[in-house]
């Protein structure tokens, strides 16, 4: 039933190719929930503190649903702004839901995360006509996240996490802190080796700590072998559940890595595929 109604949205989505896409009803959200804060009608830690945006089509009436988020503590509910968008992405209405808001929300010195966030529609909407690989997040974006990476080190930058409805895969879009685009990368739905657990996920999100110099050198997730020789039993091939890798990512407590000074939790994504390498055997 799910697969059917994932096909059922994405062809929704891809039907509207040729008029409002899902990422332009993303774009034109963000633009409601700027315009709601400047006219005081939400509180503009929607804008400061914006985490991302769920999007999907709907077929009566005809338009779309779009929910925004605040930064939240993991596990905590977000503060929520769910708005809805006629076919054409004009705003109809909207209603408030409370949430958590995080306790130690990220600090942008530049722009704000909506504003991040647009940028990096802007980005998509603009190149997705002449790179296929970016049309399923174009014309079936269902969600993006915000994030900040590298908080407190030398060259910090913002990361715009991306899904699409029609495919498996991620788009990762990398701006710095003023907004401006600096790269972006479609990730694969799964990372079944340990090269690409270290490429898509260690090295941009944990070896500025794990490795020479950083604040946990004394637990290194290179080489491979070194991670599997781990006396913390890291990565015990073939049980994921009690391998002290994947406790610590899927901690919902202080204790949680990457930690809560670091950025958001890894992506459910991040963690399935790490989950599923240790499964297979926790092979290079």
């Amino acid at each position: 039933m799910r697969t059917g109604l994932v096909a059922a949205a994405a062809a929704l989505c891809t039907a509207r190719a040729d008029a409002t896409t899902t990422a332009k009803a993303a774009e034109l959200a963000c633009h409601r929930i700027e315009r709601l804060a400047v006219l005081k009608k939400i509180d503009p830690r929607f804008v400061d503190a914006f985490a991302g945006l769920d999007v999907a089509p709907t077929l009566q009436p005809a338009g779309f649903a779009v929910s925004g988020l605040r930064e939240a503590d993991p596990g905590a509910a977000a503060g929520r702004i769910d708005l809805v968008l006629d076919s054409a992405g004009k705003a109809v209405s909207f209603t408030l839901a409370a949430g958590q808001d995080a306790s130690h929300p990220a600090a942008w010195p530049d722009k704000d995360p909506l504003t991040i966030a647009e940028n990096s529609l802007h980005f998509l909407e603009d190149q997705a006509v002449g790179e296929a690989a970016l049309s399923a997040f174009s014309t079936a974006l269902s969600s993006m996240r915000v994030r900040m990476r590298s908080a407190g080190g030398p060259n910090p930058s913002a990361e715009v996490e991306m899904r699409s409805s029609a495919s498996g895969a991620v788009l990762l879009v990398r701006l710095g802190l003023d907004g401006v685009y600096a790269s972006h990368e479609v990730v694969p739905a799964t990372l079944p080796t340990y090269d690409s657990i270290r490429e898509t996920v260690f090295e941009r999100r944990c070896v500025a700590c794990h490795s020479k110099g950083g604040k946990a050198e004394d637990v290194p997730l290179e080489p491979l072998a070194d991670l599997l020789a781990s006396p913390r039993d890291l990565v015990l091939p073939g049980n994921p559940d009690e391998s002290g890798l994947v406790i610590a990512v899927e901690r919902g407590d202080k204790k949680r890595m990457p930690p809560a000074s670091g950025g958001e939790a890894l992506t459910g994504e991040q963690v399935r595929a790490i989950r599923a390498w240790i499964q297979a055997g926790a092979k290079g």
